[in-house]
């Protein structure tokens, strides 16, 4: 902590956030309807030139959390429909129903929804290293407009990239990956997503709607070290290019516009939160774009960081919330989501690295492991449901107190444990699960499936009921005799 003598304006706020991409226009707008007093600082102008970049359909509920699905989908993003993906040493048309977007209108429309929820915007301006001050406060140094001024926070939200504005050690995830992303005119695309592997690389490729394309090359940094120099980078990037089966078609022969280079190697910080600070999106979690979950990790990571910074500011007994609980809970959030994309990604290499045996393939999925899953299919279980049938409790089930969201703030609740899920689940469809597993143990021994149902009537509604036992069936929580 530092003391400053200030001789220029100070702007005093309760929270501040620095960057207004995905993420810090999530925590900024949710804050601010959770009734806080936030400004968010941007240095860049929008819209902004940015590469495009594909959507899961997952993307669509966690809009429905900030009343932006129909304006996304009113926006009129791409949705080609299907992929066409060289992967694993076949080529092969597969279905989605995910978007490629154009980031430069989909970062404008979020920031924009975060201003009409009251939060202050600074945008153009250019903030410098915040600094805590003796009183516990944070200081940012602001420059805008040509003048130099501070704003004084209480809580600082680090939403500026995977550098972020206040440092900090990083956790790398995976081997060291460089994106090299140029901005093409003159595409014969159509509207197809292009994914394909190479020997030492992978590409990316997507047709925006003005009928230019995007094409981008992910490589190892070694492999084009000795390209660096005035044009050498552009020479290195067109040659790869062009060993491109489903790129290389589309390009047309035009020269690339904006040609890019930046790190796409997944990390992740080592202080996601704390008392005073807490990161979201690429501060907190960088992964690798092969996942295509970037943009929906930023968004959840600002929804969740939006209830953390609450609790911490108006944690009190008549809420119930807890800042221990808070911080513990964003801290396995933010390891659970690491671990899983690491996993993630690793498998898609393993795919090719069983075709090409190359360091760039082998290297990126060394941690590449079984992802546990259910203990059978949902059809499986419905077909074997009968209230006749008697239950019980696994063994192996348990209750275990850990941080939860409840009510808008994140207190300890007692969840559900169990070998075939990747981490505790306090709720199902809205129904606290751990009373439930309670009322099931109060039963005559062993109950009916029937019974069960019955005894839970007052707790969960009847078009719940069914699927929730279904779900405790299918993850061997509960077993039917």
């Amino acid at each position: 902590m530092q003391s400053h003598k200030l001789t220029t304006p100070l702007e005093h706020v309760e929270i501040c956030v620095i960057g207004g991409g995905p993420a810090g226009s999530t925590v900024a707008h949710r804050l601010a309807q959770l009734g806080h007093d936030v400004c968010l600082i941007e240095r860049n102008s929008f819209p902004r030139f940015h590469v495009g970049e594909s959507l899961a359909p997952s993307i669509l509920s966690l809009l429905e959390l900030l009343g932006l699905r129909q304006e996304f989908l009113d926006a009129g993003f791409d949705q080609p429909g299907h992929a066409i993906v060289h992967w694993g040493g076949k080529k092969e048309i597969v279905e989605s129903d995910g978007f490629v977007i154009d980031r430069s209108r989909f970062d404008q429309l979020l920031l924009a929804k975060s201003r009409n929820a009251g939060v202050r915007v600074l945008q153009p301006a250019s903030a410098e290293k915040p600094v805590r001050r003796e009183n516990g406060d944070w200081l940012i140094p602001v420059v805008a407009d040509r003048r130099r001024f501070f704003v004084a926070a209480r809580f600082l939200v680090d939403a500026a990239g995977r550098c972020g504005s206040i440092g900090g050690k990083r956790v790398r995830l995976s081997a060291p990956t460089l994106a090299l992303s140029g901005h093409w005119t003159g595409s014969r695309g159509g509207r197809s997503l292009r994914i394909e592997a190479g020997e030492r690389h992978w590409y990316w490729g997507a047709s925006r709607p003005d009928r230019t394309f995007d094409a981008t090359l992910f490589v190892d940094p070694g492999d084009c070290r000795e390209h660096w120099g005035v044009g050498a980078v552009r020479e290195f990037y067109l040659e790869r290019i062009a060993k491109s089966v489903l790129l290389r078609k589309c390009l047309h022969g035009a020269i690339p516009l904006n040609l890019g280079s930046f790190a796409s190697n997944a990390s992740r910080a080592s202080d996601p939160v704390s008392h005073h600070h807490v990161k979201v999106g690429e501060a907190l979690l960088a992964v690798d774009p092969l996942s295509a979950q970037g943009v929906v990790l930023a968004i959840s990571s600002g929804l969740q960081a939006a209830i953390v910074v609450h609790t911490l500011l108006s944690s009190s007994a008549s809420n119930g919330g807890d800042p221990a609980a808070a911080i513990e809970f964003y801290c396995q959030r933010s390891a659970e989501a690491a671990a899983r994309q690491q996993k993630l990604a690793a498998t898609e290499y393993a795919r090719e690295a069983e075709v090409r045996h190359t360091s760039f393939w082998t290297e990126r999925a060394a941690v590449a492991g079984v992802i546990r899953g259910p203990a059978a299919s949902p059809n499986e279980v419905s077909a074997t449901m009968s209230l006749e049938r008697r239950v019980s409790l696994a063994s192996e089930a348990a209750v275990r107190r850990v941080a939860c969201v409840r009510d808008e703030v994140v207190a300890w609740m007692g969840a559900v444990v169990h070998p075939t899920m990747d981490r505790p689940v306090a709720y199902f469809d809205g129904v606290e699960l751990a009373p439930l597993l309670e009322i099931v143990k109060s039963l005559p021994q062993p109950p009916t499936m029937g019974a069960v149902l019955h005894a839970w009537s007052a707790k969960v509604p009847d078009h719940v009921k069914r699927r929730l036992a279904e779900w405790l069936v299918r993850h061997g929580i509960m077993i039917m005799g």
